[in-house]
């Protein structure tokens, strides 16, 4: 029975993630154009006067999404290399479950910090308002569609749905 160990996968990790690097430094810069412009949208409505606070809380936005697109990229690339193997199936799925569980690890305490590092320029309805903006609205329009396709939820119902960041 084929294993590798933590250390194989987190090895394949770091390779990944240096040869994901280069290949990204000739393209890279038209992506953080995009993810600044995406950026731009979310804090325009927050009204922020202060320039530097304003330009401040977009690129932060705009690292969220970089910093977002490299876990999910470093995971696609450990997931190719660990099927290349042709492992047995037990083998492969237990990889592949460290690889799923580092993934969302990483992004839980990217988004943590993400959210500290808003609250330093941000009060807790306009971190609300990016949320919502990264997210595309999907909470605030699903809960609504939520309440009017069952329009006699109970208010301790209502409150079931809400998110956690």
């Amino acid at each position: 029975m084929a294993r590798v160990s933590n250390v194989s996968v987190l090895s394949l990790l770091t390779l990944f993630s240096a040869l994901n690097a280069r290949s990204q430094s000739a393209g890279g810069d038209d992506y953080l154009n995009v993810i600044k412009e995406r950026a731009y949208k979310i804090v325009a409505p927050l009204e922020i006067v202060d320039s530097v606070k304003f330009y401040r809380v977009r690129d932060q936005i705009a690292q969220e999404y970089a910093d977002i697109k490299k876990i999910d990229e470093d995971k696609t690339a450990a997931t190719a290399a660990i099927k290349a193997k042709n492992l047995e199936k037990t083998a492969a799925e237990s990889e592949l479950k460290k690889v799923t569980d580092a993934s969302e690890e990483n992004r839980t305490n990217l988004n943590k910090k993400f959210v500290q590092s808003l609250s330093k320029d941000l009060n807790a309805q306009q971190i609300e308002k990016v949320k919502d903006g990264l997210t595309y609205n999907v909470l605030p329009i699903t809960y609504k569609a939520h309440l009017d396709m069952i329009p006699s939820l109970k208010e301790e119902e209502k409150n079931t749905f809400t998110m956690h960041w």
